[in-house]
């Protein structure tokens, strides 16, 4: 069985006047230490924590449930940690639900109001397990009856939850689900908790092909865009269903096959496009080894381009382990651990929504390739148009935790190597990020410092510092009319004071093709023109391009054009 890694993002608050850049002498919140050897403790309880899922809270914090061991069977626990590291609930977490037999496979979502809706598999009515669900209030008291709502009791088993907000406080439940033939199911939970759709759900999918591990995301509108993996004669295939408020199927009876490449397809993650429809990424072996390729389909569940998906990353070795986090313009972010040089490092690719281009390097942009594995990455947008990373590395042979920060161009913005988020003893692995404030994030992961299995936290980067000049802002509006850009276009921005600045023109690469300005200017509006030329004067190709203005150094705007011959 394939079991895919889930990141789910939600839109990040601004934090005016603040910077990322680490060594400067800043300020930290109190409650976050500043050392890879500290960290903040989410549970320390005896027995085993099991982690299983992290998402934002909304304001700055994190949202964690997991399976945890402190009593004779497995139960489901939870914890909110705020935007200040400090666990917003009872020490070691709620407990969510501590009922007869086990509970594992927890999954989690906010329920927009600092709270948390829980779902997860249920043995107490048997071995096979049922879903159940429940609704974790912001501070921290249970919302719905004792032991949860019943999300599906169905016959044989239910499994792999994954949960997508409702858009009303409530939840759209997504499995994995075993009744008749293995076949992916849903169901809506409103926020009083109350089953909005058919008993025991809605399948997605008529076809009798075998359906295993469901991912989803939002589809902006209240309902759920899932993906899957479903047999065929010639392995795994990518599939993929829309199912509205009212649990009706969008594309057809039996959803849409968006990948029926030779080989198998496996570990499908996906991102909102912000137009109704989805930008998924997958693990592909049509050609034997592992590569990484993308869709992009569209709200009526059409492909946006050829048939199969387009490629990624299909370098020598093996490419696995797909993640990916939305660009914010109808593309995506994809970071996957990479098997080129024969011992894992994590790379990463910026692919393009409205042409497929590779918008970096060809072959993707290292983000980590130190001595010893780096494996298992977990992404997520970074409020900029880039994204911050975090993986298990093995540099040091334990396993610790790194992590990295990549802007809209590719280009690494904290350390070479990645940050050093965790480098406690003993083995820290299962990093999953989530956004925090602008341009920062929160980790939770598995840490074995004190010899027991236990849940950690850190915000990074550990130190936010204030800009030297605080009147500069954190982003500066880039404007460029006309655009698209035929023969000729004007750029402008205004600059909130004097310094040294750069406007520059890169190609999809990344690689700088045109300088239009590089002069100490004085505050106020810039207006440079552009002609689709290069620095020697040669016509550029259509495509796209992005132009990035600094100001001492600091990327300040950033935007795509779009040259069109």
């Amino acid at each position: 069985m394939y079991h895919l890694p889930r990141t789910v993002t939600v839109p990040t608050q601004r934090l005016a006047l603040a910077w990322t850049l680490l060594g400067a002498v800043g300020v930290a919140h109190a409650d976050w230490p500043a050392s890879p050897t500290m960290n903040v403790p989410v549970c320390t309880a005896p027995g085993a924590a099991g982690f299983r899922r992290a998402v934002s809270d909304g304001s700055g914090g994190l949202l964690v449930a997991w399976t945890d061991t402190r009593s004779d069977s497995a139960d489901i626990y939870a914890q909110r940690m705020t935007g200040g590291g400090v666990a917003a609930w009872v020490s070691n977490g709620v407990l969510v639900c501590g009922g007869l037999n086990d509970q594992d496979q927890a999954a989690v979502i906010g329920d927009g109001a600092g709270g948390a809706i829980v779902a997860w598999r249920d043995m107490r009515a048997g071995p096979t397990g049922d879903l159940y669900a429940q609704h974790v209030t912001a501070s921290g008291s249970l919302a719905w009856p004792l032991g949860g709502i019943e999300v599906c009791g169905a016959v044989n088993e239910q499994a792999n939850p994954v949960l997508v907000p409702d858009g009303f406080g409530g939840a759209i439940v997504i499995w994995e689900d075993n009744r008749s033939g293995v076949a992916i199911y849903a169901q809506r939970l409103r926020s009083d908790g109350q089953v909005m759709w058919a008993t025991d759900g809605v399948r997605l999918s008529n076809a009798t092909s075998p359906q295993f591990e469901p991912n989803a995301c939002t589809d902006g509108a209240g309902g759920a865009i899932v993906v899957w993996a479903q047999q065929s004669n010639n392995g795994y295939d990518v599939a993929a269903q829309s199912v509205d408020n009212a649990g009706f199927k969008r594309w057809g009876v039996s959803g849409v096959l968006v990948c029926a490449a030779v080989g198998n397809q496996v570990n499908a993650q996906l991102a909102p496009d912000g137009a109704g429809g989805a930008v998924l990424g997958w693990e592909d072996y049509r050609a034997g080894a592992a590569d990484i390729y993308a869709q992009r389909i569209n709200v009526f569940g059409l492909p946006h381009f050829s048939a199969n998906g387009l490629p990624v990353c299909t370098v020598v070795g093996d490419q696995r382990w797909p993640q990916l986090a939305s660009d914010g313009a109808g593309g995506a972010i994809l970071a996957w651990q990479d098997e080129r040089a024969g011992e894992a490092d994590i790379y990463a690719q910026r692919w393009s929504g409205s042409s497929g281009a590779r918008l970096w390097s060809t072959a993707g942009v290292i983000v980590c390739n130190a001595t010893g594995a780096q494996q298992f990455p977990s992404i997520t947008r970074d409020g900029g148009g880039g994204a911050i990373l975090t993986w298990e590395d093995m540099r040091t042979g334990a396993s610790d935790i790194y992590a990295q920060r990549l802007d809209p161009l590719g280009a690494r913005r904290w350390m070479a190597g990645g940050l050093a988020v965790s480098s406690a003893p003993g083995s820290q692995y299962q990093p999953v990020v989530a956004p925090g404030e602008d341009s920062v994030a929160v980790i939770v992961w598995v840490d074995q410092r004190s010899g027991g299995s236990d849940l950690y936290a850190q915000r990074v980067p550990f130190v936010i510092t204030l800009d030297a000049a605080p009147e500069l802002p954190a982003s500066v509006s880039l404007s460029a009319a006309p655009e698209p850009v035929r023969e000729r276009t004007e750029l402008s921005f205004d600059l909130p004071r004097a310094g040294r600045a750069e406007l520059v023109v890169h190609d999809a690469a990344g690689r700088r093709v045109r300088t239009l300005l590089r002069a100490s200017v004085v505050p106020g509006r810039q207006r440079v023109a552009w002609d689709g030329r290069d620095d020697q004067g040669a016509a550029l190709p259509g495509g796209v391009y992005f132009a990035r203005v600094t100001l001492e150094g600091r990327t300040v705007a950033s935007r795509t054009l779009r040259l069109v011959r």
